[in-house]
């Protein structure tokens, strides 16, 4: 008999990709029918290559399978599905085109006989509350996203007990280059999407190295980033969208470790938060209900949650910005962004219409940035941070 101690502790479920427990698996009706034999490969073959004339070369040992397809994973500009050909030797191999413009962080669905696979030699990151294939295809527009030889900050682990849910919880904590020498430093708050966790702005989203670079560029205020896991839930939250968890985790149990241990600045104009898609509805909510905390707040995506409804009477805690005096007595800045081919560009506009019946919209502390081209990925996350990385405690 397993001892439940061992059976509960966060201790042996942390990994890379998460730190809570692996979620159950959803089953689907596949078939697969009787593999045909097929001789195993031999030699060394390279699972992704760059071709120079922009193509990118897929290969999988698939040996006696009948059919291996790769898909574009989640919301993508271009939605791609290509099959792979064997090769006669049981490698699969197929071709992404330079024609499909893919650029940046782009995750993958590997299908084998039409079950979902991971492909052991291809990269892996938490996405959908599991992991997932991915490649990082070069794009030019995001130099910033590169490892340089520029001054490095620091990534560490924090482990601490939360009040709020009854248990231990783990976040990250980026300082930046010259904290271990002395000073105190703001600190924004920022979260992660929908099925995502706390390490998903350090490996998906290049937090460390977008920092560093701005830093290095002298476009920015040095800062702390802590990243939290969002999907913590209290006995209260409506299951889905509920914010009573993350809330208190932040504006109280993460909050004191992080300014008992860290050397912070403690005054609300120092403090910030932020977050994309499921984490921009998170930091809205928490941002705007705290005004005694938070001086600035970042939405990379837009302003609502989806509680109960879409509707800014349903969102109470927006009612700050229906009133641009109150706004700028309690906020310094509100950064909003958007892909400009996302499929939440209407909720965008709509936002842009509440704010301009305030007159927010046109105050310089309102910071709005479209990115042609791109929509409800990480390609587009990392442009947001470099933007609001230059902006935020100025």
């Amino acid at each position: 008999m397993f001892d439940p101690e061992f059976l509960t502790n966060k201790a042996l479920s942390e990994r890379v990709s998460a730190f809570d427990p692996q979620t159950p698996q959803i089953l689907n009706p596949w078939k697969v029918d009787t593999p045909r034999q097929e001789p195993e490969p031999s030699g060394i073959i390279q699972p992704v290559q760059f071709l120079e004339n922009g193509d990118i070369v897929l290969r999988m040992v698939a040996s006696g399978v009948r059919k291996v397809e790769v898909t574009s994973f989640m919301i993508a500009v271009r939605h791609f599905s290509i099959e792979l050909t064997d090769r006669g030797d049981g490698v699969f191999e197929g071709v992404l085109p330079a024609g499909y413009g893919l650029a940046g962080n782009v995750p993958l669905n590997f299908l084998v006989d039409g079950a979902l696979v991971i492909h052991p030699w291809v990269p892996v990151q938490a996405s959908s509350g599991k992991i997932v294939n991915f490649i990082e295809v070069p794009d030019p527009e995001t130099p910033y996203v590169l490892l340089r030889d520029v001054p490095h900050g620091s990534v560490s682990r924090e482990v601490y007990w939360s009040e709020t849910l009854g248990e231990w919880e783990r976040c990250f904590i980026y300082t930046p280059p010259g904290y271990h020498t002395g000073g105190e430093y703001p600190v924004l708050y920022l979260q992660h999407g929908g099925g995502e966790n706390e390490t998903c702005w350090l490996y998906n989203g290049k937090l460390p190295y977008i920092l560093d670079n701005v830093l290095a560029e002298g476009k920015g205020v040095p800062f702390i980033a802590v990243l939290n896991n969002g999907l913590v839930r209290t006995p209260e939250d409506r299951e889905g969208d509920g914010f009573r968890g993350i809330e208190g985790v932040i504006t109280k149990d993460c909050r004191g470790l992080v300014e008992s241990k860290y050397r912070t600045k403690t005054d609300k104009w120092s403090r910030a938060i932020a977050g994309l898609s499921f984490g921009s509805m998170q930091a809205c909510y928490i941002g705007f209900r705290h005004p005694e905390l938070f001086g600035s707040v970042g939405s990379f995506t837009y302003l609502r949650s989806r509680n109960y409804e879409n509707t800014y009477a349903a969102n109470p805690h927006l009612d700050i910005l229906r009133d641009a005096e109150a706004f700028k007595k309690h906020y310094k800045l509100l950064f909003r962004s958007m892909g400009g081919e996302e499929r939440h560009m209407n909720e965008f506009l709509e936002d842009d219409a509440f704010l301009a019946a305030s007159g927010i919209d046109v105050l310089d502390s309102h910071v709005r940035r479209i990115y042609p081209g791109q929509t409800h990925t990480w390609n587009c996350w990392r442009r947001a941070l470099y933007d609001f990385a230059q902006v935020v405690f100025k």
